[in-house]
């Protein structure tokens, strides 16, 4: 019988192809290992700065043991990666006076439109169309999170063109929108896993569903604005809505574990509540108020304490 064979220059041309992307995979896993930096060094208290060492080993040594992230930087300086939240993919920061004022011409045609998202979806939430509200609430969300960036790529362009005061008003006048955007949807959230149940089973698990989904949203726009206030030095602010974005994580673990969702997503919110009120701790810290500082932390670790008391 004749054997057939692969001839040798297509067999040598699949094993480079072979080594490489062995090697490329080998690269990403590295790179993805090198990319974890908890920013520890920049961290007052000794106890926060030998936690955040620890934290990052472990981060490290699961890295290289699994090949991917594992986790996240919770006990972790501001300039910390990676962290959960998705604050920092910015679009390029603008070049010209002329580029920054004509987007921020954008704002408001954008919040407008936000505007009208919500009144769409309300109708769609008092016809039980959830799914289709749901589809509005992502577009809402998705120009909340263009407005962020618009706001951080102004104040980056006008802090590079020496003008510090508009910079600070761009951040101010973002973080006053978003915050109040972060509001208005924690409440709808809240309004909508708090109505009677549906009589259909499959109906209600789509409302339950929407309201999860929008008070990621309503987590996200709040520290959106936490951020945009920490640039103009308002630390008490800053802090303030990093703890509202706790809490947000909070209600949102409590509301996954009613549902049954699996635990990493469970893990993956509380490390993000663990996170935020540390980072409320780090500018309450930064305003001189060790109280509210040393209160935040405390938030912090029982909500860290959570996660042995589930694993056990």
């Amino acid at each position: 019988m004749q054997t057939l064979s692969l001839p040798r220059p297509t067999f040598n041309r699949l094993f480079l192809v072979g080594v490489m992307l062995t090697l490329s995979s080998l690269s990403t896993f590295a790179n993805q290992c090198l990319t974890i930096q908890c920013d520890c060094a920049t961290l007052t208290s000794g106890v926060d700065k030998l936690a955040c060492e620890k934290q990052q080993l472990s981060l490290e040594a699961d890295c290289k043991a699994t090949g991917n992230l594992t986790g996240y930087c919770q006990i972790a300086g501001l300039d910390a990666s990676p962290l959960p939240f998705s604050l920092y993919d910015l679009p390029p920061q603008f070049e010209t006076e002329k580029d920054v004022e004509k987007s921020l011409g954008l704002l408001e045609s954008m919040y407008w439109s936000a505007q009208e998202d919500l009144k769409s979806a309300d109708n769609y939430q008092n016809k039980a169309a959830y799914g289709n509200a749901l589809t509005v609430y992502k577009n809402l969300s998705a120009t909340l999170d263009r407005a962020y960036g618009i706001s951080r790529q102004a104040y980056n362009a006008w802090r590079a063109l020496d003008e510090k005061g508009e910079a600070e008003d761009v951040a101010e006048a973002g973080y006053e929108k978003l915050h109040d955007w972060a509001d208005v949807l924690y409440i709808s959230a809240r309004g909508l896993w708090a109505k009677r149940a549906e009589t259909d089973p499959k109906l209600q698990k789509k409302r339950l569903v929407l309201a999860m989904n929008v008070l990621r949203y309503a987590g996200n726009s709040f520290q959106q604005a936490a951020e945009l206030a920490s640039l103009t030095k308002d630390y008490p602010e800053a802090a303030r809505a990093w703890q509202a974005a706790a809490e947000t994580s909070v209600v949102m673990i409590s509301w996954r574990q009613q549902a049954k969702s699996k635990a990493q997503y469970i893990n993956y919110y509380r490390q993000q509540g663990v996170a935020s009120w540390y980072r409320a701790a780090l500018y309450w810290d930064k305003d001189e108020e060790p109280e509210l500082a040393a209160e935040a932390r405390l938030q912090a670790e029982r909500l860290q304490q959570t996660a042995v008391v589930s694993a056990q």
